[in-house]
This record gives C-alpha cells, sequence and structure tokens, in this order.
C-alpha cells in the first residue's frame, strides 16, 4: 500500500507541478492580453485622431488648391492687363514721338519761312528806302514842270483867244470835252498831280487845229527815267483846289498827268493847252 501511494505520489507530483507552473504562465498570458488590448485601444485612438488630422490636411488642401487656381487666374488677369497697358504705353509714346518729329519739322519749316521773311522785308525796306529816293527826284521834277509849264500856260492860252474865235474853239473843244478831259493837262499852279500816271501809257489825242505845243525843258537830267516797277503810290495833293464852273461835272476825279513820255523825257504827243470847261 505504501509502495502505491508512493508510486502515485511520484506520479502526481509532476502533474501538480505542471498545473501550478501553467496557472501562472497563464496569468501571465492575461496581463500581455490586458496590455494588448490597452495598446490596441491607444493605436485605434491614435488611428482617429491621425485619420481626423488627414481629414482637415486634405481639406485644407482642397482649399489651398482652390485658392492657388484662383490666384493663378488674377496673376494671368494682371498679365494681360499689364501687357495691354504695356502695348498702349508704346502706342503712346509712338505718337508722342511722330507728334513731336512733326512739331519739330513745323518749327524748322517756320525757323525757315521767318528767315525768307526776314530776308524779304529787309530787301523791301531797301526798295521801299529806294522807291523814297524816286519819290522826291519825281516830286522834284514835277515842281520844276509845273514852274516851267506855268509862264508858258498864259502866252499860249493868249495866242489862241487871239488868233481862233471862243466859238471855234468851243466847237473844235467840244467832241473831245466829255472823254478826253483824262487826257488833256492844265499846265497851272493849282493843279493836282498823280505820280502813278508819269509813266502810263494814255491813248493818242485828238489833233486840234491851231493848239500849240508845249517844249519839254531841255536838261534830260531833271526829267526822271522811268521806273521798272509799278507805283502803287500817290503824292499828296495840294491843299488849293481848282476852280469850277456850274457845267463842270462835281464827282471826285483823281489828278492825272497823261504826258506820254520818250526816253529823253520829251512829250510825245501834242499837249492840250487851257480851260477844261465846255464854251456854250
Amino acid at each position: 500500500m505504501l509502495l502505491a501511494i508512493a508510486d502515485f505520489w511520484q506520479r502526481v507530483a509532476p502533474l501538480f507541478a505542471a498545473v501550478s507552473s501553467q496557472k501562472d504562465e497563464i496569468a501571465t498570458l492575461r496581463n500581455n492580453l490586458r496590455a494588448v488590448k490597452e495598446e490596441r485601444a491607444r493605436v485605434g485612438q491614435d488611428y482617429r485622431e491621425a485619420k481626423q488630422l488627414a481629414c482637415k490636411a486634405i481639406e485644407t488642401a482642397d482649399r489651398a488648391r482652390h485658392k492657388v487656381i484662383a490666384l493663378r487666374e488674377e496673376n494671368d488677369k494682371l498679365k494681360r492687363q499689364m501687357e495691354a497697358q504695356r502695348q498702349e504705353h508704346v502706342k503712346q509714346l509712338a505718337e508722342e514721338a511722330s507728334e513731336k518729329t512733326s512739331l519739330r519739322d513745323t518749327i524748322l519749316a517756320h525757323k525757315h519761312k521767318e528767315a525768307k521773311q526776314k530776308a524779304k522785308i529787309e530787301a523791301l525796306r531797301k526798295e521801299l528806302a529806294e522807291h523814297g529816293l524816286t519819290i522826291s527826284s519825281l516830286r522834284q521834277s514835277v515842281t520844276r514842270m509845273q514852274s516851267c509849264s506855268g509862264s508858258s500856260q498864259s502866252q499860249s492860252h493868249s495866242q489862241i483867244s487871239t488868233a481862233m474865235p471862243d466859238s471855234q474853239i468851243s466847237r473844235f473843244r467840244e467832241p473831245y470835252s466829255g472823254a478826253g478831259e483824262d487826257n488833256e493837262l492844265i499846265l497851272d499852279s493849282q493843279s493836282q498831280v498823280d505820280v502813278d500816271d508819269l509813266y502810263a501809257e494814255p491813248e493818242p489825242e485828238p489833233e486840234l487845229p491851231h493848239t500849240a505845243r508845249v517844249s519839254a525843258p531841255q536838261s534830260q537830267s531833271a526829267m526822271p527815267q522811268r521806273p521798272i516797277f509799278g507805283a502803287d503810290w500817290n503824292l499828296p495833293p495840294e491843299r488849293t483846289k481848282r476852280k469850277r464852273t456850274a457845267s463842270v461835272d462835281h464827282r471826285p476825279r483823281e489828278a492825272a498827268f497823261p504826258i506820254a513820255l520818250d526816253g529823253k523825257g520829251r512829250p510825245k504827243g501834242i499837249v492840250q493847252l487851257g480851260s477844261r470847261q465846255r464854251h456854250k
């Protein structure tokens, strides 16, 4: 019996030892399982937090992407505006350059024209001075001619009056009393002389019988030569007025000196002396 019990204890003792070790191992495994569950829970929490962060990051990335697209579009728009402004500025600069060139050409043309006008004015001043000298010479010549013809008028008129009756003189003068008044010359001290008519080419005067011829002064140096320019000035009229009768036309008439002169200053045709009035 004792041997059987001892043998039983020998077989059961290792079993109890194995059960005890297994209990310890099970406790250890339970502890490990609990730690693993806690770690799993912590990892799950981290995963959820990471997922939330990822969603937020994605949303932020989407917003950033949309904002980048909007900024790119705005940048492209600004680039187009800047290019349009640059082209407009270049166009304005070209127009301003063209306008400056045109203004410079205009200024140069005006300066050139001004120089021409100054030269022309200077030439006209010189010509005016020459004309002034010519006018003075013509005035002196006309004064000398009037003084020379004043004395011969009374003598010639008296000779014509004694040689021909008044009725016959009026008969010869009547056809020429109207249109021929401008071609007749009254050589008295009160007549007005227009210097422009000194060199005019008058119509040939009708030759009247018994009319006296007035000889020009023999001094050729005193008589003016025909100028090469067309005069546009008149001598100032004298203060004395010509005596007129009721039968004479009172319309204002410019004084004339229609005597055609040759190259030596002598009259070409016959000079009519005496009064212009028509005898009745």
